[in-house]
């Protein structure tokens, strides 16, 4: 079961300044991944635990102070990129991450094709944000993977 609702985070160019505007509640798509590693001989020390990721927790992550600070974050660090502001090209950006058991973004990347110099931008400003906080199933920390749309938009 996924959870779907739209966050657009837009990045428009108006006077040399930064502008984010959003459109909607922050999407969250996610999927649950349950990889079990096989081996073909036994081993005499035990194995690994699986890191499982889930799809939905009971208590979802969260950025510090709630979505009204992550689009604060987005609208400070989001830079829009030269090249692509002086081709006026813009582009629709999903970024997936993991918010780990610590809060820890893991496993950042983009999910659609869009120019490289967007993708660039948008993995460079999620990987410096701080921690989340975790999410929770059955009051313990779990795996949570995420997807963020965000706009780049020209005005």
């Amino acid at each position: 079961m996924h959870l779907h609702s739209n966050l657009f985070i837009f990045v428009n160019m108006k006077n040399n300044l930064l502008k984010v505007s959003l459109t909607c509640l922050l999407s969250v798509l996610l999927f649950n991944s349950n990889l079990k590693a096989q081996t073909q001989e036994p081993k005499a020390e035990q194995p690994k635990e699986e890191k499982e990721i889930v799809t939905m927790a009971e208590q979802m992550p969260e950025f510090p102070g709630g979505n009204e600070e992550l689009y604060k974050y987005l609208s400070k660090e989001i830079k829009y990129p030269k090249k692509m502001r002086e081709t006026k090209q813009e582009a629709k950006v999903f970024a997936q991450f993991t918010v780990n058991t610590n809060g820890d973004l893991e496993d950042i990347k983009v999910i659609n094709e869009v120019n490289q110099e967007f993708v660039d931008e948008t993995i460079r400003v999620i990987k410096k944000m701080p921690n989340w906080i975790p999410g929770q199933q059955n009051g313990k920390p779990v795996n949570v993977k995420f997807t963020l749309p965000i706009r780049f938009k020209l005005n």
